[in-house]
């Protein structure tokens, strides 16, 4: 993803507004915001957002599409974006994910600035390895689910691939209890209950080869 820099917002000189933008940047869709720490309320300077875009004609979600910003206020502006219904998620290092609801950006219409509010999230750092040879294990996906919080499938988490050694760090996890989901091409899939916080020792987890079963279905006629 791109890195977008924002400094243009951060060049002002104490008390001074800040410059209408030219009536062509006015009207042109797409998604504005500001991202700030949700107990400090200071903003955060270096991002990710994520745009996914909903088709409801066909029940169906686009792939989602990220960029990068680096900006001393926390402001940022994605323009460019099509008209439709979309959802967004941002994320920082050492931070939670946030979430924005389904939104309609329309033709013509001024972006809204919308501010998300960022919670402190934690890491869990680990080595995923095959059981056996103790090798690690690259591009394993890893993920999580708290088992204090109902199920939302129209929410984006955070989630790692583990290095080419089996090494990995999924950061944003909200402390508590979590069910730690790791899958592998060629292996059987885990999933390891762990309570969270700022103690959590690296987790080693071993993953065997997964077996093939193959065969043949027939009618009753055979």
């Amino acid at each position: 993803a791109a890195t977008i820099s924002t400094e243009s917002f951060d060049r002002r000189a104490p008390g001074s507004t800040r410059p209408s933008p030219p009536p062509s940047a006015a009207i042109r869709p797409g998604f504005r915001g500001r991202v700030i720490d949700a107990v400090s309320r200071q903003p955060i300077k270096e991002f990710e957002v994520q745009l996914i875009r909903i088709r409801h004609e066909a029940a169906t979600e686009d792939q989602p599409i990220t960029r990068s910003f680096k900006s001393a206020t926390g402001h940022f502006i994605w323009n460019d974006v099509a008209a439709g219904a979309w959802r967004a998620a941002v994320s920082a290092p050492g931070y939670q994910m946030f979430n924005v609801d389904e939104w309609q950006i329309s033709e013509g219409s001024t972006a809204r600035e919308m501010v998300m509010p960022l919670l402190h999230g934690l890491a869990v750092r680990g080595r995923v390895f095959e059981l056996g040879t103790g090798t690690g294990i690259g591009g394993a996906y890893i993920s999580f689910e708290q088992l204090d919080a109902s199920q939302s499938f129209r929410k984006s988490k955070p989630h790692a691939r583990s290095k080419e050694d089996g090494s990995f760090t999924l950061d944003g996890i909200p402390a508590g209890q979590i069910v730690l989901s790791v899958h592998a091409r060629n292996h059987e899939p885990r999933e390891l209950v762990i309570v969270v916080d700022e103690k959590t020792p690296p987790q080693e987890i071993g993953l065997g080869t997964g077996a093939t079963i193959a065969g043949i279905v027939t009618s009753t006629a055979g």
